[in-house]
């Protein structure tokens, strides 16, 4: 098992070897060495997506399950809601909050409503561990957080000086 790992660690190695931009990066004047890691970083996850492109690997929904498994960045999973809204949900699906609704209705998406379902709708979010776009929405759900945080900050300082 460890020798098959090692071979696709071999095979993405070479992947990044091969690619000329990244040289490109390393000899770059303009750029400092803070600046070469940013662009290096970048360019390698580019690189690393187009040849997981170009395997041309069509997994069935459980197998992306199994695979987002070990692809969810574990800093960000903690970060994961119970519970995800309308909104949320239809960002992360590309569609519109109504037509999450539709699919709720319809138990396209598994969910319940609160106030003996006269409420708002609550969609579990264990159901889009899978989604290869979830990463990209907690990251934004936490910029959020950190943006509420800061406004909250701010208007206790004003608070606290307008007591002084």
């Amino acid at each position: 098992m460890l020798k098959d790992y090692k071979n696709h660690k071999d095979d993405i190695m070479k992947v990044l070897e091969r690619d000329a931009q990244l040289e490109k990066i390393e000899v770059a004047t303009e750029l400092n060495n803070d600046l070469k890691r940013q662009s290096a970083v970048r360019r390698a996850i580019n690189a690393l997506k187009e040849y997981e492109q170009s395997l041309d690997i069509k997994l069935s929904e459980r197998e992306e399950a199994i695979v987002s498994q070990y692809t969810v960045s574990e800093n960000l999973i903690h970060l994961l809601p119970k519970y995800l809204t309308v909104t949320e949900v239809g960002k992360l699906l590309s569609i519109s909050p109504q037509m999450v609704r539709r699919k709720c209705m319809a138990n396209e998406i598994e969910a319940h409503r609160t106030l003996n379902g006269k409420g708002k709708w609550r969609i579990p979010s264990s159901q889009f561990v899978s989604h290869p776009d979830l990463e990209e929405l907690l990251l934004e759900l936490q910029e959020q957080r950190r943006s509420s945080e800061r406004l909250a900050s701010v208007l206790l300082q004003d608070v606290d000086e307008v007591k002084e």
